[in-house]
């Protein structure tokens, strides 16, 4: 089994490694696509997570200022929906 790090720090090695065992160097470009939109996936909802506990602290605020939540609640619902998706296309 090839460890990712390998295979994101040698690439060609990895390829020529493999094209010695039959496995076409195209497949080591297609491990590298994936995990590349994986890692954007995952940068992504962290960075949306934390707007989401930021908004959330807001509307804490205005609760306790006894101010209208509804648009930052609404605001919540939005990042908490992206966060799904990018969880769902990230797994």
């Amino acid at each position: 089994m090839l460890d990712l790090a390998l295979i994101r720090s040698k690439p060609d090695e990895v390829k020529a490694g493999l094209q010695r065992k039959g496995v076409p160097p195209e497949a080591v470009e297609a491990i590298l696509a994936v995990d590349e939109s994986w890692r954007r996936a995952v940068a992504e909802s962290d960075q949306l997570k934390s707007q989401r506990n930021e908004a959330s602290r807001q509307i804490g605020a205005l609760k306790k200022a006894g101010q209208d939540t509804e648009p930052a609640q609404a605001e919540v619902r939005v990042l908490g929906d992206r966060i799904k998706a990018l969880e769902d296309t990230a797994a």
